[in-house]
């Protein structure tokens, strides 16, 4: 039996954090939550996650932001974006900033558990 990979979803909405854990866990992912950048990162830093996926508009930083911070410390792990953030500026940053993929929410739900089983894999 192959050992559940933990997801870190960072979400200022409870609610949408929770549908996003419904559905990986669906598929088999354990999935921890944080509603700003700066609890991410200091999770990041103490636990060890097969991804992270965030918001652009996160409470006390942009998802750029957090992704540059993020990647001081960990050029390895997968990061995407699963926002409301739909301006073409917003997902070219989130990009440049080093995640992999950037998924608009509520109408890419569907592709989130291949989305991330393919950067995990």
């Amino acid at each position: 039996m192959q050992p559940k990979k933990t997801i870190l979803c960072v979400d200022y909405s409870r609610d949408n954090a929770e549908v996003v854990k419904f559905f990986l866990n669906q598929s088999g992912y354990d999935v921890e939550t944080c509603d700003t950048g700066e609890a991410a990162l200091d999770l990041a830093r103490r636990a060890e996650f097969a991804l992270i996926m965030t918001e652009y508009r996160l409470p006390d930083m942009n998802g750029a932001d957090f992704c540059r911070e993020f990647r001081k410390f960990n050029a390895e792990i997968p990061l995407m974006f699963f926002t409301a953030s739909v301006q073409k500026w917003e997902k070219e940053a989130g990009l440049a900033s080093g995640a992999q993929a950037y998924l608009i929410k509520p109408d890419d739900l569907d592709k989130i558990t291949e989305t991330v089983a393919a950067l995990i894999e």
